[in-house]
């Protein structure tokens, strides 16, 4: 397995050397960020909603806050106490800085560990322990991602301010009563005493709930899961420890000085609209059902000049993602063929996320995969609503 060369623990941080001052004005000079309570909780199972999450004004993140704050008092004293644990959570997410090591379940039967260093007012590092030394540097302004294997560092968006446009949502979503908050017992999570708090769709619903472990004495969240309608846990994090008086280098953020970054090529373009990708002569295969809650996210086309060309529409209810994808019959990527052949119509064996449901079938010249964490009642359902 590949290393960068100054990791010589897998148990302490390790750090790429000084930038220069000018480097470090250009690259430190980002406005306050979210910390890693959503940058490693919910992404889990929700790869999808992370990469094309709406990007709301900070100021109506606060104010919608304030908003929740003077609604709870009207509530039920359960109801009361579970929107304030979850009030609780954002505001530590915005102001509390540390240092952690964190286990993430990334399938049945894998996970990763890795060190997180949160800096709310710069950015987040997340430095990987096993299986591997991968690196993300994340703030408001600009992401890197060191790659082991290949040794490269490479540039993509930042993710921070989209993780606080699914927290947006969530929070738009309790308040109008799509999602509910409950508490869900008591628990001691790296030796500090947590409340939990679960976060599901309302009135019903179809789809997975979050369950939120969130620490009384500062409010952070200190581990998450994913629960599927029967109970299955999907996914999970949680840390292993919690350094609350933490040391930031001016450096810990960006990548080390005389580094090449690399951007990957631009393989697909999105819209944010049926209307905006229809202007754009892009034939979108709209689902003609959809479980109540979920709204269409993105429309992912491949670009012109793709060998392959796809069309992805990904929907969601603020707490799940259903993915959509057509391929045209005759110009299926080699992985699928031989899944094609063996599987549809029907689920495939080894979906791409804890907890997912793969439903593939083909139809009219085209092969279409759904991807989604309901129940399998509704993937079919949702499938036999699509039209080719």
């Amino acid at each position: 397995m590949e290393r960068i060369s100054d990791v010589c623990s897998d148990r302490r941080p390790v750090f790429p050397p000084p930038v220069s001052e000018g480097g470090r004005r250009r690259r430190l000079s980002v406005r306050v960020a979210l910390a890693s309570a959503l940058v490693l909780g919910l992404t889990v199972g929700v790869r999808a909603q992370v990469e094309n999450a709406p990007r709301p004004d900070p100021d109506k993140i606060a104010d919608l806050i304030s908003h929740l704050a003077r609604k709870a008092k009207s509530l039920t004293p359960q109801e009361r106490q579970a929107w304030r644990q979850l009030l609780r959570m954002v505001r530590a997410d915005q102001s509390v800085p540390y240092v952690a090591r964190e286990v993430r379940q990334v399938a049945q039967g894998q996970d990763t560990e890795q060190w997180l260093r949160v800096n709310p007012s710069v950015g987040v590092r997340i430095e990987g322990i096993r299986p591997d030394n991968k690196i993300v540097l994340d703030t408001p302004r600009q992401a890197f991602v060191y790659q082991p294997r290949e040794r490269k560092w490479f540039s993509r968006p930042p993710m921070l301010p989209i993780f606080r446009g699914i927290l947006g949502e969530i929070l738009r979503r309790v308040d109008q009563g799509e999602l509910k908050a409950t508490i869900d017992g008591e628990d001691t999570v790296a030796s500090r005493p947590c409340t939990i708090i679960r976060i599901a769709p309302a009135n019903g619903v179809s789809g997975p709930s979050h369950r939120f472990w969130i620490d009384r004495g500062t409010g952070l969240r200190l581990k998450m899961e994913v629960v599927g309608q029967d109970g299955r846990v999907f996914t999970s994090s949680y840390l292993l420890s919690l350094d609350l008086n933490p040391r930031f280098r001016s450096d810990d953020f960006t990548p080390p000085e005389g580094a090449v970054v690399a951007e990957r090529s631009r393989r697909s373009v999105t819209f944010k609209s049926l209307a905006e990708a229809q202007q754009a002569n892009v034939d979108v295969p709209e689902p003609r059902y959809l479980p109540n809650g979920y709204t269409l996210r993105t429309i992912e086309a491949a670009t012109r000049d793709s060998k392959r060309p796809r069309v992805t529409l990904r929907y969601s209810n603020g707490l799940s993602v259903i993915s959509l994808t057509r391929f045209k019959s005759d110009n299926l990527p080699e992985r699928l063929k031989e899944r094609l052949t063996k599987s549809a119509p029907g689920f495939l064996p080894n979906p791409k996320g804890p907890g997912e449901r793969a439903y593939i079938w083909e139809t009219s010249g085209n092969v279409f995969l759904l991807f989604s964490a309901l129940p399998d009642e509704e993937v079919k359902r949702i499938a036999d609503q699509v039209r080719p």
